[in-house]
């Protein structure tokens, strides 16, 4: 049964889908920055103002995947450089957060936000509908990020979930 079957209480007495969210995936940012990294927080408390998130249909990531999810769908050396921060300045550079890679509190979204699409997958399956507050990086190929995109959440869920 693909049904939604998640009670909540919200101003419109519907039944409401499944969200993941992780507080994480907003990190310290450059406010000049051209990629609105604060845009995760507020979609995220705009649609619980609104009713759409309670305590009934939000689940968090697993906090800590495994290597071995990244290390299915990307090169290794280049994996490593993204989660050791290690990534040569071209490599940044190409993928638009030149001088941001290299704090822990961004690399943990990274990795957090590829581990809530597996979530959300999860939980599409099991609900018939599922979605994500982060996630649909599909820029980032096997051994290098483009686009804002740094790992290939959808390749990693299409793998794991």
């Amino acid at each position: 049964n693909n049904n939604i079957n998640i009670n909540n209480n919200n101003k419109n007495n519907i039944n409401l889908p499944p969200y993941v969210y992780h507080p994480d995936y907003t990190c310290p940012w450059p406010s000049k920055h051209r990629f609105p990294m604060w845009k995760f927080k507020d979609i995220y408390d705009i649609s619980k103002e609104r009713g759409l998130v309670s305590d009934n249909n939000i689940f968090r990531p697993v906090e800590d995947p495994p290597d071995e999810w990244f290390l299915a769908v990307h090169d290794e050396d280049y994996y490593r450089g993204v989660v050791t921060g290690t990534l040569e300045d071209s490599a940044e550079r190409r993928i638009g957060f030149r001088g941001e890679m290299q704090q822990e509190a961004w690399i943990r979204r990274t990795v957090l936000e590829c581990a809530g699409t597996v979530k959300t997958v999860e939980l599409a399956l099991r609900h018939g509908i599922a979605a994500n507050f982060a996630g649909g990086t599909h820029h980032a190929y096997q051994s290098f990020g483009s686009g804002f995109t740094v790992l290939n959440d959808l390749a990693i869920s299409a793998r794991w979930a």
